[in-house]
């Protein structure tokens, strides 16, 4: 399925003017957080597909969604409407699109943006891109680290959890990507010596794990819930899962923004990265299956009270 679909995204004001121009039953607007989170309030005329849910209808060949009809996610921030769009995309679904901010957006409350994972640099040779895909790697480990420390200072246990898992994870997946790096370099450090020199300051924009301070103090707030550090975390290993994804494309295809390697490499190169975007995939379903747990124990903040009506203003 191609990647290259344009995902639309909308502002609560763009949102509402679609929908008045636009009769019932000529789009899909699908709500896709769980199901205790759509009791407590939602866009009225949504239709309520949990994003597990969604993920497992999809990758089974069950798509729920009408092809050709014009479906528009939406969830608590924006987070993973992002990637329910990401999903329905690569499934061949178009067009799609996010609500930006989501419901909180909806309903007038500020939301901060998101850290992105940054798109390959043209790299001149396989050695290179995986250089880079181990500094992100170390960048999304020193960002979760840095979460959990604080969550412990705060006495946060139920998200110090959640982030043990999270770290874990990133930390094995550096070292699947250690392993592809240090068969192509002479005499290669160990595991541990080149992690702790890798650089983490390949986010999107430039920006460091220190640049996203103020993300940090919004999800240990002591108003958010590990909920919301859950969503934001999806959305990270779904942007890394369609840069690596992407990327190998690239490859494959010979694109010219894609990495300029040597043809003898461009194979190689193509089943690792398409290897580790599974992987990054197989990160984002474990968050997805976090989310149950995460609402039997109660780690859900109440739903603002909605502004009904798609013409207002």
């Amino acid at each position: 399925m191609t990647s290259t679909v344009e995902i639309e995204t909308y502002t609560p004001e763009s949102l509402r003017t679609f929908m008045r121009l636009h009769k019932e039953g000529s789009y899909e607007l699908v709500d896709v957080r769980q199901p205790e989170e759509y009791d407590q309030g939602h866009i009225p005329g949504a239709r309520f597909i949990p994003l597990p849910q969604l993920e497992t209808e999809l990758s089974a060949g069950r798509s729920p969604l009408q092809p050709g009809t014009p479906t528009i996610f939406y969830c608590a921030k924006g987070y993973r409407g992002n990637v329910a769009a990401q999903m329905a995309r690569d499934a061949g679904l178009h067009p799609i699109g996010n609500l930006e901010g989501g419901i909180a957006a909806w309903t007038g409350r500020a939301v901060p943006q998101a850290p992105r994972i940054a798109v390959f640099r043209e790299d001149r040779d396989l050695t290179a891109m995986l250089r880079r895909a181990f500094s992100l790697e170390k960048a999304a480990y020193a960002l979760y680290s840095d979460v959990r420390a604080r969550a412990r200072e705060l006495g946060r246990e139920s998200m110090c959890r959640l982030m043990d898992r999270i770290v874990g994870m990133e930390l094995a997946h550096a070292r699947q990507v250690y392993h592809h790096l240090a068969g192509r370099i002479p005499e290669p450090p160990p595991f541990e010596t080149m992690f702790e020199v890798a650089g983490g300051d390949v986010l999107e924009g430039g920006f460091t794990v220190e640049d996203l301070a103020a993300w940090v103090d919004d999800v240990l707030d002591k108003d958010a819930t590990c909920l919301e550090t859950a969503e934001l975390g999806l959305e990270i290993e779904y942007a890394a899962y369609d840069l690596y994804k992407s990327a190998a494309l690239a490859i494959q295809n010979r694109a010219e923004t894609g990495p300029r390697l040597p043809d003898g490499e461009r194979d190689e190169a193509a089943s690792i990265f398409l290897t580790i975007a599974e992987q990054e995939k197989q990160h984002g379903r474990m968050l997805l299956d976090a989310f149950d747990d995460l609402m039997a124990q109660g780690t859900i903040a109440p739903s603002p009270k909605l502004n009904h009506g798609p013409a207002s203003s």
